[in-house]
């Protein structure tokens, strides 16, 4: 028995589709809390909540009195590969650094 998709995620993944699908683009406006909240039946703060996570991830951002709108996606971050390659180099700068023997 799987267990009931919270309702703002279901909201958030609306958006994401729409953002996927090319219907709403960077620069365009997201709907308003109002309108997401009564298309998908759920309350303004779970509409709200949905926005907010697409800001957390960067996909979103509001102007208080004028609305949300869709942002450009950040850069992809370092691979957990280049990350551990920087800490090692660092590792070895260190152990240089103190005159230990490279590993």
């Amino acid at each position: 028995m799987s267990t009931p998709q919270q309702p703002y995620k279901r909201v958030l993944e609306a958006l994401r589709e729409d953002l996927d699908t090319g219907r709403i683009r960077v620069g365009d406006k997201y709907p308003s809390v109002n309108e997401l909240a009564a298309e998908h039946g759920v309350a303004t703060v779970t509409a709200r909540r949905a926005l907010e996570k697409l800001r957390d991830e960067g996909l979103a951002t509001s102007q208080q009195g004028v609305g949300w709108f869709v942002t450009e996606p950040p850069p992809p971050g370092p691979t957990v590969e280049e990350q551990l390659q920087q800490v090692l180099e660092r590792l070895a700068r260190v152990e240089q650094h103190l005159g230990l023997p490279q590993s």
